[in-house]
């Protein structure tokens, strides 16, 4: 993918910035299941590569010697999840990283909020662990955009929501060093 090409998730993106304010546990669900969609992707693509760029280079040589059919089976079945995935970065701080990610991931996924303690609060109470968990999911994203060094970037507001999506580049940079700067505040009126 060039950067002139629109992001293969521009409208996954659109979609949670969207939902992100109203609908803050359904929007975490969606960045984790984009999230593990994007480090499958990566598979496949380092896959195609002779040697391995991101992956572990063993790991890498056994997902070569699998035919197109076997690889597909292994990727879409239930074991290969992120959290395995995550294990096979060759940089320990990715696997590390991806591997608190995908613990997170499962949380939600398998609705483990549904359960004492969650379950007990009251609706507002879960409504603030829900925008404070889709504030984590949010820098997930971005971390993971990160480390797969995906073309694009997440720009984060300061509400902790995502604002933008766009190509990197040293105007990306600028825009996210503006966008992340402290507003000033007019001192009050003596």
């Amino acid at each position: 993918m060039t950067v002139a090409e629109p992001h293969p998730e521009q409208g996954t993106i659109e979609a949670i910035q969207q939902l992100q304010s109203a609908y803050p546990f359904a929007t975490t669900l969606l960045i984790y299941c984009l999230i593990e969609r994007r480090v499958k992707y990566l598979v496949i693509e380092e896959r195609k590569q002779p040697h391995a760029v991101l992956l572990d280079a063993r790991w890498h040589g056994e997902l070569r010697r699998q035919s197109d059919t076997e690889f597909i089976a292994s990727l879409t079945s239930g074991w290969m999840g992120l959290g395995f995935i995550a294990r096979r970065f060759a940089d320990a701080t990715h696997k590390a990283t991806l591997g608190t990610i995908a613990q997170r991931r499962n949380t939600y996924m398998h609705a483990n909020d549904l359960f004492p303690p969650v379950v007990e609060l009251d609706r507002e109470q879960r409504s603030q662990l829900h925008k404070t968990e889709l504030r984590q999911a949010i820098q997930d994203l971005q971390r993971t955009l990160d480390i797969l060094q995906d073309p694009y970037h997440v720009t984060i507001d300061h509400a902790g929501k995502i604002r933008d999506f766009h190509p990197r580049g040293p105007m990306s940079y600028r825009r996210l060093s503006r966008t992340l700067r402290p507003r000033r505040h007019d001192p009050p009126a003596s």
